[in-house]
């Protein structure tokens, strides 16, 4: 177990977390990048010590704009903490809305970092648990990517927060904190299923056709993968031709939508038009990453995890390995 508590209470006043984050977004659109980082670091450093629990949006937006921030300083190491940590508690968040084309790329690839939610946390005793500023249930697991979390418990002395690693199963218990503890199972008992043996006088006929079937489907599946893969290349061609066109284009034409260059509205409209551009640009990025990723998973698995098929209906032990 891993078990960091922080105080309830710091020196200086509790900040509120969201206006934190407003206020470095303030400065860091005013260019004043490194009041920016000092405002985040309050954010960060103040999660210690809130009275109530912090809300999941929130949590987002600030390891988020972590992330802008550090990158627009050129801080390579803390960009990549801040994207790990937001996939880490969030591996299905939207890109932030100040991610560029590069972070969202960063941002996947720290998803793939961080993994899958294969850890699970059950609280089995205490009164109030929030995980990410999600409410955790009594004896209701939440699914969890392995790592580092954020904590707050209410076991009648006032909310207590701690970063926690959450690695594996475990059970929490609220004392004056939270405990993680291996769970305690009962072994089942093995049934007995000698009287569900099948008649094995049918088995060869009836194995070819399973086997031959299985074959079949990973042929298709195959097929979809590398569709998929190619695809998701296409788009990312595209992506990088928009962007190359986005960096070239001064945007200075006479006319944008309804509204000339004389026109009052002309500012707005052009704006409009940048932002349009930009968007198309992210969204070609994310979805070649996303189809391209995907079609290589479903190459990748069939090729390399799952089992071939034998003749007889059987396998041929694992073709990778985990």
């Amino acid at each position: 177990m891993i078990w960091l508590m922080f105080s309830v209470a710091l020196a200086d006043p509790c900040p509120d977390i969201a206006d934190t984050v407003l206020q470095a977004s303030l400065a860091f659109e005013d260019a004043e990048v490194d009041q920016a980082r000092g405002l985040i670091d309050t954010a960060m450093s103040g999660l210690s010590c809130q009275t109530s629990p912090i809300d999941g949006a929130v949590l987002a937006d600030l390891y988020g704009f972590d992330a802008v921030v550090s990158y627009s300083s050129g801080d390579d190491e803390r960009t990549d903490t801040a994207l790990t940590r937001l996939r880490t508690a969030f591996p299905q968040v939207e890109s932030h809305p100040m991610f560029g084309p590069e972070l969202v790329e960063r941002s996947q690839a720290a998803a793939l970092r961080a993994g899958e939610p294969t850890a699970t946390l059950t609280l089995v005793e205490g009164r109030r648990l929030w995980v990410d500023g999600r409410s955790a249930q009594l004896d209701t697991p939440l699914e969890l990517v392995p790592g580092m979390h954020l904590m707050q418990s209410n076991g009648g002395a006032g909310v207590l927060t701690a970063w926690m690693d959450v690695q594996g199963t475990v059970d929490a218990v609220i004392d004056d904190g939270v405990t993680l503890k291996q769970p305690r199972r009962s072994r089942p008992e093995r049934p007995d299923r000698s009287s569900e043996r099948p008649d094995r006088s049918e088995r060869p006929a009836r194995s070819e056709r399973v086997a031959g079937d299985k074959r079949r489907h990973r042929g298709g599946l195959l097929a979809v993968g590398a569709l998929t893969a190619a695809a998701g290349g296409g788009a990312l061609v595209y992506g990088w031709q928009a962007e190359q066109s986005f960096n070239t284009n001064p945007f200075d034409a006479a006319r944008y939508g309804e509204c000339v260059l004389a026109d009052a509205c002309y500012g707005d409209a052009r704006i409009s038009a940048i932002q349009s551009d930009a968007r198309r640009v992210r969204i070609a990025y994310i979805a070649g990453y996303a189809l391209t990723a995907l079609g290589v998973g479903i190459v990748g698995t069939e090729l390399l995890i799952l089992p071939e098929p034998k003749g007889d209906g059987g396998t041929v032990g694992l073709r990778g390995t985990f």
